[in-house]
């Protein structure tokens, strides 16, 4: 089997880890995981070169909350939505103080700690994109603990 090096503690992985089993960070960012960020950068650039061009302004009050809206393909948003249709197969999902509360009816991806980081990635990433804004997001296993958190400051985890 190919290895490459760990990003981050540059101990020797197999090529299809995500995690290092070393040092427990991602080992490497995935080509769907590239094209993601390449994605984003290029949409954030665009976002700027064009609100540069614009000649007129509208003043904003001091007190009028400004939210950053990213347009999104009907690709993206109609694959959010078959994520979002499977995880509501697969478990509990509701809204509780403006958080996502995910509880599985069987315990995801026991074996495989990847695939489980992948999927809670997928979830996240198509929750922002329904909602436009990303939002703390809870994964608790049957037995009621929370195996993997999502949030605009810390991103994807798992517990």
């Amino acid at each position: 089997m190919a290895e490459k090096k760990c990003r981050n503690c540059k101990e020797w992985v197999p090529q299809k880890t995500v995690i290092c089993p070393h040092c427990k960070e991602r080992a490497s960012i995935g080509p769907i995981q590239g094209t993601i960020i390449i994605t984003v950068l290029l949409l954030i650039a665009a976002g700027i070169y064009l609100s540069s061009k614009s000649s007129t302004r509208t003043p904003v009050a001091h007190s009028q909350q400004l939210e950053v809206k990213t347009i999104y393909s009907p690709e993206q948003i109609k694959s959010a939505e078959k994520i979002m249709a499977t995880l509501n197969t697969l478990a509990k999902v509701y809204e509780e103080g403006g958080h996502l509360v995910v509880e599985f009816a069987n315990y995801l991806f026991p074996e495989n700690i990847n695939k489980r980081l992948d999927f809670v990635r997928a979830v996240a990433d198509a929750d922002c994109v329904l909602k436009r804004n990303p939002r703390s997001i809870f994964f608790y296993n049957p037995g009621n603990k929370l195996i993997a958190k999502a949030d605009k400051v810390n991103g994807v985890r798992l517990e």
